[in-house]
């Protein structure tokens, strides 16, 4: 059992060992969540066993095969992660105005994240309002595209804005959909005396806008989550808050 929420810890994902007392996520992030070529393997070996019962003698040299393919991918993920992160720190500090010499002049939070493809991965910062992304390509050590999202992007003005996010962040399903995000943005909008809210996943926006259809399907319920915040109309009672969709997945 350890082994199994160890190698979940280290998966975009994650594990919550403290759950129900406390709803931290620890993850590592070297893995993606659905690692392709540890799928294919594991399922290799599962059906060589079944279709080969005597190579059960051998599990093993197996098992050191797996060994050695884990530990490859996962060198391949961190070297990643690490390029990544000091292509998005050099095109902060060549963003900045000041004379920066030092490579490391200030304290950057960036965090990095494994993606669908082995080669690839995103380097998220999050700095005055933004979601900054950076798809990193491993093979060319270069970073490719980039992107910025408003944290809060608001449409349309209407009143009691605050009051509108603090409503639906009592929702159980935004609660959940906070805990699997890599980040969150929100697009709110205000007609008819409610708060339209449309929550989503900057990275997993970034990721679905440059994949290819079959892992579009497998990520739509990481898609965004719609929220309608309605005035109470009694002065003194708080918003009401529900979800848009109720076959909003948890």
């Amino acid at each position: 059992m350890l082994s199994h929420l160890f190698l979940d810890y280290l998966t975009t994902r994650g594990i919550p060992p403290l759950f129900p007392l406390d709803y931290a996520r620890w993850s590592a992030e070297v893995f993606f969540y659905t690692e392709g070529v540890m799928t294919v393997v594991s399922l290799t070996i599962i059906i060589l066993f079944y279709k080969k019962p005597a190579l059960r003698k051998k599990s093993v040299g197996l098992l050191l095969i797996f060994l050695i393919i884990f530990a490859a991918i996962g060198a391949i993920r961190i070297d990643g992660k690490d390029g990544d992160e000091r292509s998005m720190r050099e095109l902060i500090l060549k963003g900045s105005d000041s004379d920066l010499t030092d490579p490391n002049p200030r304290e950057l939070r960036i965090m990095t994240y494994p993606k669908h493809d082995l080669f690839q991965c995103f380097a998220v910062y999050q700095e005055g309002g933004r979601t900054n992304i950076q798809k990193y390509n491993i093979l060319t050590g270069m970073g490719e595209n980039n992107a910025s999202y408003l944290d809060l992007n608001v449409t349309s003005l209407g009143k009691d804005l605050d009051k509108a996010l603090q409503a639906a962040d009592k929702l159980p399903q935004v609660e959940i959909f906070r805990w699997r995000s890599h980040a969150v943005a929100i697009n709110a909008s205000y007609g008819n005396d409610s708060w339209d809210l449309q929550y989503y996943d900057p990275v997993t926006r970034m990721e679905l806008n440059s994949t290819h259809f079959s892992w579009r399907a497998d990520s739509s319920r990481h898609g965004p989550m719609d929220v309608k915040v309605e005035d109470s109309g009694k002065d003194g009672q708080p918003p009401k808050s529900f979800l848009v969709d109720p076959l909003t997945r948890l």
